[in-house]
């Protein structure tokens, strides 16, 4: 036992030193073939601010936790172009600030105690951020208790965790971001030498007399300019010659489409979710919750829906249930919510009692101005008159409040849904986030019957695995043909369309 104790411990050490060589051996090849990978970092840096490289790698992986984290706070499956621009712009002012400022804030002994960390979130001093993500939508106050409750259950859901880690980070760097402006406010002034001298340079007048020599008058036989003479003119107007940077390039696309598996894990999701959806008493609450695209209040009559839902729909009692089927990019299962004989439009008027600020006093107040209104038209009181007096709407005030003929839809969801629910001559207060509106129904059009439909809808999108490996593609094409003519003969190898965009400027962010 002692022999076989003593062996294992040498192979113990025969294997650290095969490992070791092994290690150098592969770390000596790469350094002398291509360059090796401490020359090829050079290759993926973006961007050198403040003498810090940065990255591609670093750069796109604090895009894809923004994103992640967008996602999770939208509770979207996926971003459009636009907020993927806007994320991306933010992690390059972050790297910005983090590789410019914060050596300052270090410098200057810039910090947040914790201290003030907690008075910015639960204290007197409630940062804005705060007050945005847990403030009442109507005072615009925090709820104290539930910000509390919601502090000490984040360790229960990692979602909420990464959540507030996000938040805490934001606040805290906007925090320094302002100690550090308000130092430099502070420092800057304006001595009494600098006032009297700004002051004479703007009152101070001259006269002068002065004669002046055509060119014309001096023929060109008279002068010689020799080589010297064009360029030391060339080098003391050089910024009348400038011009602005562009580019003509040529480039290929490697589009992030949905593979068969991103397919079938919508399908799979759809599938899991269906016995809530159909358990659920309020389809339109858990749609809303829980699809990728919110409830649609709006009813619809039978040419305004796909041929497949139609004929279900229009065919089907209340509660009835269209199993899962697919609509180009997304899976859908719906539930019919409501049937009704509705018109495809009606003539109203209305008098609009606008909001001065959010807070419930001026809601109570505008609340009271509608209702009583509402009691003076229900006794007869004048349209044109209350509407000319009262009514915040320029564009129907003088009209006596007449909206006109609109059809369902044209109108915020409040307003329409009270419009097309309303009787003939009905008189109703309806709330909407401009105010509040005396409402009424004066015609309705010639009624048919119409539906409203809860769609629970699972988009198709490409996951992070299919994105990295359509930028795996895209990479290794970019790496391997790194001059023109290559990249020219194996796109044309490849059958990729190489397209062509003219006049691209530095700060262009897109191609036509």
């Amino acid at each position: 036992m002692a022999t076989l104790e003593r062996i294992r411990n040498r192979a113990g050490v025969l294997v650290s030193v095969v490992i070791g060589l092994a290690l150098f051996a592969f770390i000596l090849g790469d350094f002398i073939t291509s360059g090796g990978v401490f020359f090829n970092r050079s290759q993926m840096e973006i961007a050198e601010i403040a003498g810090s490289s940065i990255s591609y790698e670093e750069y796109q992986a604090r895009v894809s936790e923004n994103e992640n984290l967008q996602k999770l706070f939208s509770q979207q499956s996926s971003l459009n172009e636009q907020q993927m621009l806007q994320i991306r712009e933010q992690v390059w002012q972050d790297l910005l600030r983090a590789n410019i400022l914060q050596p300052e804030y270090k410098r200057l002994g810039l910090v947040i105690h914790e201290d003030e960390l907690f008075d910015m979130v639960q204290g007197r001093n409630i940062h804005p951020f705060i007050s945005q993500q847990f403030g009442d939508p109507q005072t615009g106050e925090v709820n104290k208790a539930f910000l509390t409750n919601f502090l000490q259950n984040l360790d229960r859901d990692p979602s909420a965790k990464a959540y507030w880690l996000f938040i805490e980070n934001e606040i805290q760097k906007d925090r320094l971001f302002n100690k550090y402006l308000t130092l430099v406010r502070k420092g800057l002034g304006v001595t009494s030498l600098q006032a009297k001298r700004a002051v004479n340079d703007r009152t101070s007048k001259v006269n002068f007399d002065y004669a002046v020599a055509s060119y014309q008058s001096i023929s060109d036989s008279l002068v010689t300019v020799t080589n010297s003479d064009i360029k030391a003119y060339y080098k003391s107007h050089q910024n009348d010659y400038k011009q602005t940077a562009s580019r003509d390039i040529e480039y290929v696309v490697f589009p992030i489409l949905p593979s068969e598996s991103d397919v079938n894990d919508a399908e799979a999701w759809i599938q899991k979710a269906l016995p809530d959806f159909i358990a659920a008493s309020d389809p339109a609450q858990y749609v809303t919750l829980n699809s990728d695209s919110k409830f649609d209040s709006k009813y619809y009559k039978a040419s305004e829906l796909p041929e497949n839902v139609r004929a279900w729909a229009f065919s089907k009692p209340v509660g009835s249930l269209l199993e899962v089927y697919r609509d180009g990019d997304s899976f859908k299962a719906s539930r019919l919510v409501d049937v009704k004989m509705m018109p495809d439009s009606v003539k109203a008027r209305h008098i609009l009692i606008g909001l001065r600020s959010q807070s419930a006093e001026e809601r109570e107040k505008a609340k009271a101005k509608a209702d009583s209104i509402m009691n003076v038209l229900k006794r007869g009181g004048s349209w044109e008159q209350l509407a000319a007096k009262h009514s915040d709407d320029p564009g129907s005030k003088d009209k006596g409040g007449d909206l006109g003929w609109f059809p369902s839809g044209m109108m915020v969801p409040e307003f329409d849904e009270a419009s097309f629910s309303s009787n003939k001559g009905e008189i109703k207060v309806v709330e909407t986030q401009f105010g509040f509106h005396v409402l009424q129904v004066v015609d309705r059009g010639k009624e048919e019957k119409k539906v409203q439909i809860a769609t629970l809808e699972r988009k198709i999108v490409p996951s992070s695995y299919t994105t990295s490996q359509v930028y795996n593609k895209a990479a290794a094409f970019a790496g391997n043909n790194r001059d023109y003519d290559k990249f020219a003969t194996a796109a044309d190898q490849n059958k990729y369309t190489r397209r062509v965009a003219n006049n691209l400027l530095q700060n262009d962010r897109s191609i036509a």
